[in-house]
């Protein structure tokens, strides 16, 4: 349980709602409507759960009007209850009580690195030379933060990530396990039956308020930079390749793939599992639907999808065998209109 404890009218001020007559009880978390206590606030948007409105035991909920009426619980009414939700999740974060640990003993820093105030490094922590970072970074435990790499201001590391070749990081962002920025994208020049390697020769650049979830990929570039904007949210086990570059407040969902020299515009939204052929553009304001694969450029905006529906496995052998036949069709139609 957090130290720091809310009243309800303390939480309704925190996300901007004007409540009267609320209870003068102190709120120790956030829940689900299915199982919050007396001393918990929850919030309503998911119609699924319609249901646990009129059971739930939270001391309010977060809801809009039109649902006041079927909750039995004190209410706290606004437009956006997911947005609230968030608002006060972030209250009973406990990650910087948790990383404030200060430079662990055992951590290797550089003599020319610059360390800036309030900085905590976890254990075995390697930070190397010319190195810069700002105040009130937090690094995990065994991280890896190699020569001229620099990390903005109030931004968090947890434990195993590692930062290569002068990579830059903005401010306030959140990189999670086993994240690596810096890797080598992927180039190789054909030389008989041999390939011959191309040294990547760039650096990663991302911007502020960047999060990137656990595992997650990002090459430098051959050349210049790989960009990742202000903003930007990418989930687990996402790759990003050499050269691309990724535009303001786009969110990227787990599993994507993202092949080399391609750019993406702000404020898009790419869903699980999609994969995104190299060297094309995807203009602002797009979405791509999960499982989705994109082989040429976007330059209208709008939502994207494709692949089929499930099929049982012989339906799905038979259906194929009457794509691969389209063409040949289709030819024959053609031919035939002449």
């Amino acid at each position: 349980m957090p130290e720091t404890l809310y009243s309800l009218v303390e939480l309704a001020q925190h996300i901007g709602v004007k409540q009267v007559d609320l209870e003068d009880v102190k709120i120790y978390g956030v829940a689900s409507l299915e199982n919050a206590t007396a001393n918990q606030i929850s919030f309503y948007t998911n119609p699924k759960q319609h249901k646990f409105l009129s059971t739930t035991q939270a001391a309010a909920v977060i809801l809009r009007a039109k649902d006041q009426a079927a909750c039995h619980r004190p209410t706290l009414i606004c437009e956006d209850p997911y947005l609230a939700f968030a608002k006060l999740t972030q209250l009973y974060n406990t990650r910087d009580s948790e990383s404030n640990h200060g430079i662990h003993p055992s951590a290797i820093i550089a003599s020319d690195a610059h360390i800036g105030k309030d900085v905590s490094i976890g254990a075995h922590t390697i930070i190397e030379s010319a190195c810069v970072i700002a105040d009130r970074v937090s690094i995990g435990h065994n991280c890896t933060i190699t020569g001229g790499c620099q990390i903005g201001a109030d931004s968090y590391l947890a434990a195993q990530v590692v930062l290569l070749a002068g990579s830059q990081l903005g401010q306030r962002a959140i990189i999670h396990s086993g994240v690596v920025i810096g890797s080598d994208g992927f180039g190789f020049a054909p030389q008989g039956q041999r390939w011959v390697k191309i040294e990547q020769l760039g650096n990663v650049k991302i911007g502020d308020d960047v999060e990137i979830g656990a595992n997650t990929v990002i090459d430098r570039a051959t050349l210049d930079s790989t960009i990742v904007g202000n903003d930007v949210k990418i989930d687990n086990l996402v790759h990003i390749s050499h050269n691309t570059i990724i535009g303001d407040r786009t969110a990227i969902a787990a599993c994507v793939g993202i092949a080399g020299s391609t750019i993406i515009g702000a404020d898009c939204k790419i869903g699980g599992a999609a994969m995104i052929n190299g060297q094309i553009e995807i203009c602002s304001d797009t979405t791509i639907t999960a499982g989705t694969r994109v082989y040429q450029s976007i330059d209208k905006k709008g939502r994207y999808t494709s692949g089929l529906a499930p099929l049982e496995h012989h339906e799905w052998l038979r259906s194929t065998v009457y794509f691969k036949k389209l063409y040949k069709l289709l030819t024959k139609l053609t031919n035939s209109k002449r």
